[in-house]
């Protein structure tokens, strides 16, 4: 039984290896990849620039009307310095930024179940198992 389950894991921690070189190599329709969000109030009532207001704001610079209540899809873009300054409307993304997806989506998500089975950031990211003074 212990070994299936380590198979088990083994195979999860792959999986998010293989997200994360297709993620990297661009390989990711960006409709994978959507953020949704309600916009509960008409963009210009927001203090703060969230990064679906942003897209909402860019989107309507577009012509596109978009009222309170609505959900909306957005993808981080690489256009920009901030998260908000990245964010587009999906219907308007024509890029992903790679780095985002896999440090604020992919990884954090992973490492809540597989650290407890041993990995690291750095395996998951396929940059190996770190030797502890331990193994020697």
């Amino acid at each position: 039984m212990g070994k299936v389950l380590q198979d088990r894991i083994d195979e999860a921690a792959e999986e998010v290896k293989t997200t994360i070189e297709a993620l990297n190599s661009g390989n990711v329709d960006v409709e994978d990849l959507k953020i949704y969000t309600t916009l509960t109030k008409p963009p210009e009532e927001y203090g703060s620039t969230a990064p679906h207001v942003e897209a909402v704001k860019k989107a309507e610079k577009r012509g596109d009307s978009i009222e309170a209540e609505t959900t909306v899809d957005y993808v981080i873009t690489r256009g920009g310095k901030s998260i908000s300054d990245k964010a587009e409307l999906t219907k308007y993304a024509e890029n992903y930024d790679a780095e985002y997806y896999i440090e604020n989506q992919v990884i954090p998500v992973a490492l809540r179940v597989l650290k407890v089975f041993g990995y690291t950031k750095d395996e998951l990211k396929g940059k190996g198992r770190q030797s502890g003074l331990g193994q020697f």
